[in-house]
């Protein structure tokens, strides 16, 4: 996976924020589309395009802020809207099995999940590393049901299993900011998801390796474990420090605020 822009017409329109919307939705598709309109392209050559294009957006996503990502979430929200993509049979296009269609918002999973494996070492990885995990729970918070094109929870899962469930790691001021940043932006979805039990395949939400959790076979969210993250964010609020501190003492006031309701 690249991690540098292929588009640099389309990555500058993503980071101008006044930029309508219409002129970055036609950026970002016209490469798409162009591919699939071929009905003899191989579907090596429409999954490149798509790598591509959502890998673009991670990227700006990973270098925004995520105070001020809200232009970046509405562009994916009004891409997923659109109709399309079709062949000029006016079928939809195959890939992995699957119809590419913009309100599945293919290939933007895969791109993430390529993203995921990014070792955050350096200061100005840790700070893309907390953008790109902003920016996925402010997707998730679209999510209207389990399993539809804005649930990453399972994403969400990962961030406070590292923090929360897990023995030390020498990252683990980080892994706790990354956790914080997910509740602010997802607790509403993460909570809901958590009392209606939404499970997933084999082992991919399996708890941490604490030893307290020993006994524990969680397989994905259930309140069992937004309990023990309540839990565990009140305790993280004792030795968190400035801003870190900051950040949890808000996640767990949300948290709380959820479990309430």
């Amino acid at each position: 996976m690249t991690t540098t822009i292929q588009n640099p017409v389309l990555a500058n329109l993503l980071r101008a924020r006044q930029e309508p919307l219409p002129a970055k939705i036609a950026e970002f598709t016209r490469p798409v589309e162009e591919v699939i309109k071929n009905q003899d392209a191989a579907e090596q050559a429409l999954e490149s395009a798509l790598w591509a294009a959502w890998g673009d957006v991670v990227l700006v996503a990973s270098e925004t802020r995520h105070e001020e990502q809200g232009h970046l979430v509405d562009f994916v929200k009004q891409v997923s809207m659109r109709e399309g993509p079709q062949q000029i049979n006016g079928a939809s296009a195959q890939l992995w099995g699957q119809p590419v269609e913009w309100k599945r918002l293919s290939m933007l999973g895969p791109t993430l999940r390529a993203f995921w494996n990014m070792n955050p070492d350096t200061q100005e990885d840790a700070l893309k590393w907390k953008n790109l995990n902003a920016f996925v729970a402010r997707l998730t918070a679209l999510s209207s049901t389990p399993g539809d094109a804005f649930d990453f929870s399972l994403y969400g899962i990962w961030a406070l299993r590292s923090a929360l469930e897990s023995r030390f790691s020498p990252n683990q001021s980080l892994f706790v900011q990354t956790a914080g940043l997910w509740m602010l932006y997802a607790s509403d979805v993460l909570e809901e998801r958590s009392r209606q039990g939404q499970m997933f395949e084999g082992k991919s939400a399996k708890q941490g390796d604490a030893k307290e959790l020993d006994s524990k076979e969680w397989r994905g969210l259930c309140w069992d474990r937004w309990e023990f993250w309540v839990k565990r964010f009140k305790d993280l609020e004792e030795w968190s420090e400035g801003s870190v501190r900051e950040l949890v003492k808000k996640a767990a006031s949300k948290m709380e605020a959820e479990r309430q309701n």
